[in-house]
């Protein structure tokens, strides 16, 4: 033989051997490998994979751990969540959504609910529709606070919410994308998110329909506790617009010691009740000097309006709950509105206890002059 068929017949054996040794890997690996190469598939599942399909329509518990991107690309990052709350918002510029995540956040992704705000800022936002039927005045937010019954179907870049129980006498229905336009870069990174909401009257009888909506003041969200400042809220008007801008300003100087702003005195009441009428008769006659037998110390003025003890039992009219709460009442009515406002923001901006707030909107409620949602949020009737 010569030397070139031997080359030929030594190059065939090393190749046999190859593939000898090719085959045993495969077979080894289809044996230990937890992706075998057969995976006994079925071919009508494969079929399906091939035919056309339609939307993923979310309920229930499947509404919390959705989160939609809906925020311009560069822009920072929002999510929509299942039920039509804004949540995740990561357009702060600061670190605290990079330290949560990577393959922590994947395996373990966090809901909206969650109380980390280390992961997410809880931003106070949301909207409410108010229908009005048969006499009968009726709330409800639109998140799963107000509604039993909502449906999410996602179709990036476009989310769809449904809100629609059936004793309610409407549905709603939430359109939320931001700007996206394939090779458009301009018009598809605006930092904005439109929602547009559509109310369909479901009950067959006439209804009178609002929608509300509020959003806390986030500047400064991060260090307002470090400096003193204030925020400020500003209603903007233009011939096509209407906005709110949100700003912060610069804490005004605190008065010197010594030369602090005096209280003003709306009506010292001394001698009688001049131009002010006193409505039943808790406050009966005049202000009386201070006879008690353990005189009171602190105050001032000659006399005192002492009536109300008997108010405190009820056999005086108004309760003495009743005139105490209108002593501060004009002071929560202006921090309320057509808005619904947490309770814990009533207090901060009344700078009032919070105990004492709730008293207040409990007699507020009872009058019919205030109404309660869920979640503690409270708004003008």
């Amino acid at each position: 033989m010569s030397q070139t068929n031997r080359s030929i017949v030594l190059t065939f054996a090393c190749l046999v051997g190859l593939l000898c040794l090719v085959c045993a890997a495969v077979d080894q690996l289809s044996k230990d490998h937890l992706v075998p190469p057969d995976k006994k598939l079925s071919p009508a599942w494969v079929k399906s994979l091939y035919e056309k399909g339609g939307p993923r329509v979310y309920r229930g518990a499947e509404l919390k751990p959705i989160g939609m991107p809906i925020g311009g690309i560069g822009a920072g990052q929002l999510y929509l969540g299942g039920d039509g709350k804004l949540w995740c918002w990561d357009i702060f510029n600061t670190k605290g959504m990079r330290d949560v995540r990577g393959v922590p956040t994947h395996a373990n992704p966090y809901r909206r609910s969650e109380p980390d705000r280390r992961a997410h800022h809880q931003i106070d936002q949301g909207f409410a529709v108010r229908v009005t039927t048969d006499g009968k005045i009726i709330t409800r937010r639109l998140d799963r606070d107000g509604f039993r019954d909502i449906e999410f179907r996602g179709q990036y870049p476009i989310g769809f919410v449904r809100y629609s129980d059936t004793d309610f006498p409407v549905r709603v229905e939430l359109e939320a994308f931001s700007p996206f336009v394939p090779l458009d870069l301009d018009s598809s990174t605006y930092p904005a998110t439109v929602l547009v909401y559509t109310v369909t009257n479901t009950s067959g009888r006439d209804v009178s329909c609002e929608l509300y909506g509020w959003l806390e003041n986030a500047v400064c969200v991060k260090s307002r506790q470090e400096g003193a400042g204030r925020l400020r809220n500003r209603v903007v008007r233009s011939p096509r617009t209407t906005m709110v801008a949100f700003d912060a300003l610069e804490a005004e100087p605190a008065p010197r010691e010594g030369q602090s702003r005096p209280d003003i005195v709306f009506e010292d009441f001394e001698g009688d009740l001049g131009k002010w009428t006193a409505q039943g008769d808790a406050f009966e006659g005049n202000p009386k000097p201070n006879f008690h037998h353990q005189p009171l110390r602190g105050h001032q003025g000659k006399g005192l309006a002492d009536s109300f003890r008997n108010a405190l039992n009820g056999d005086k009219d108004p309760p003495w709950t009743e005139v105490w709460s209108y002593i501060y009442l004009g002071k929560i009515y202006d921090i309320l509105g057509n808005y619904p406002i947490h309770i814990d923001q009533i207090a901060r901006y009344s700078k009032m206890d919070p105990s004492r707030v709730a008293s207040i909107l409990t007699g507020l409620e009872l009058k019919g002059i205030i109404h309660q949602l869920p979640g503690k949020m409270f708004v003008v009737s």
